[in-house]
């Protein structure tokens, strides 16, 4: 039984040093590692290569025009960033039309919007290149 384990452990040794001679062998330096044949090359969307960074996912740089339904009657058309809160929007509405912050409530698609969330958060706005929110006030 002792000699059985042994060579196992012997093949399992010899099979780790020819994956490390054979990276060595390739020549590569430490930022431009191959990776050994028998490790899966993994990707979160199948093959497709995963994205460079967090803004080129999200988008948050993209632009999106907001048609505010204000309750007044008079909407206010401004662009803003997809990375935007809804913080920020509502203090845009405040500078610009001197409403309340603190009893407003930003409503997409009939659902008001939380304070810390982005333009980003909502699936159904990350395509879109214009969208009409409404603003109402708490009583």
């Amino acid at each position: 039984v002792f000699f059985c384990c042994y060579r196992k452990k012997e093949k399992k040794k010899q099979k780790r040093q020819q994956l490390i001679m054979s990276d060595s062998d390739s020549g590569s330096d430490s930022e431009n590692q191959k990776r050994p044949s028998h490790v899966p090359l993994l990707t979160p969307r199948g093959s497709e290569a995963p994205p460079r960074s967090y803004h080129e996912e999200a988008n948050t740089h993209g632009e999106i025009e907001l048609t505010l339904n204000l309750p007044e009657g008079d909407p206010l058309v401004k662009k803003f960033s997809k990375g935007e809160t809804v913080f920020n929007i509502k203090k845009t509405v405040h500078d610009e039309k001197g409403l309340a912050w603190n009893g407003m409530i930003v409503e997409f698609e009939g659902k008001a919007l939380l304070d810390p969330l982005s333009l980003n958060d909502f699936p159904s706005l990350n395509e879109q290149t214009s969208a009409t929110f409404t603003i109402k006030m708490s009583s």
